[in-house]
């Protein structure tokens, strides 16, 4: 039987390998993202965006996406990796951030504001597989009550807390004002584990499981583990030179982790 026109180019538009970097806020979800993007592209150079006369050059081979802006990367082959992490967008804190059953992360507009995805719908309605990052609890939380946890509204807290991170000495005031910002994170935390493991539950050969905290240590082993699952081989070449962030926590930020975990 014939096939009609508009099927047949919309298989054609299907990507032949998509991927949906995916985590909890603060997890490492754009670090992978991105390299992966590299790794996958043709002309691309894994490792940090040059400064200086190879900026531009690198930029033209289409290596310049950041895994944020916009949240999708499309390569050679008509290959994709997505990158959503769990809430995406705005600030926490700036009220109730609400849960997407799927969202055009590749064309168009995404959501305005502060949501969630939800994975297993999004991997359920689309040819997706995900590569869900995973980051020690502590480390992931100070890094989003740090970085993402600014709003108007929250200024002063925020200016507190930025006060605090100078010192390990907190006052009462500021340890309130690191409590207080926390809490915002823990709720958010809770929704975006629970969309995790339902996806877990509902798509688990679809899905694997990276830790942020080994790809220092073990960067062959997970990134060869991330390509047998993303293209059925190991990336072994050009692999991307990391050191964790999680360094700067552990020199001199053992009250100010203390104080995530209470």
């Amino acid at each position: 039987p014939n096939v009609p026109a508009a099927v047949i180019m919309a298989l054609r538009e299907l990507p032949t390998t998509c991927t949906v970097v995916v985590g909890l806020e603060s997890s490492g979800t754009r670090y992978v993202a991105r390299e992966l993007s590299r790794l996958l592209g043709d002309n691309c150079t894994a490792g940090r965006q040059p400064k200086g006369p190879r900026a531009s050059a690198w930029s033209a081979a289409g290596c310049a996406w950041d895994g944020e802006r916009p949240p999708c990367w499309e390569g050679p082959d008509r290959q994709v990796v997505q990158h959503v992490s769990l809430p995406f967008g705005g600030f926490c804190g700036s009220g109730t951030a609400y849960v997407l059953q799927r969202t055009s992360i590749c064309h168009g507009s995404t959501e305005a504001g502060r949501w969630f995805l939800n994975l297993s719908s999004h991997l359920d309605q689309s040819n997706c597989r995900a590569v869900v990052v995973t980051r020690e609890k502590v480390f992931t939380r100070i890094s989003k009550v740090t970085q993402h946890c600014r709003t108007d509204v929250q200024r002063n807290r925020s200016a507190t807390l930025a006060a605090a991170n100078a010192s390990t000495n907190l006052s009462a005031a500021k340890v309130a004002a690191v409590r207080s910002l926390r809490s915002d994170a823990v709720r958010e935390e809770e929704i975006g584990r629970q969309i995790l493991r339902e996806a877990m539950a509902s798509a688990p050969d679809r899905i694997l499981v990276v830790p942020y905290d080994e790809l220092e240590w073990l960067r062959e082993h997970h990134w060869g583990r991330i390509g047998i699952f993303v293209r059925g081989a190991p990336f072994t070449a050009g692999l991307p030179r990391f050191r964790s962030a999680n360094r700067k926590w552990l020199i001199g930020g053992r009250q100010r982790m203390d104080d995530m975990l209470e």
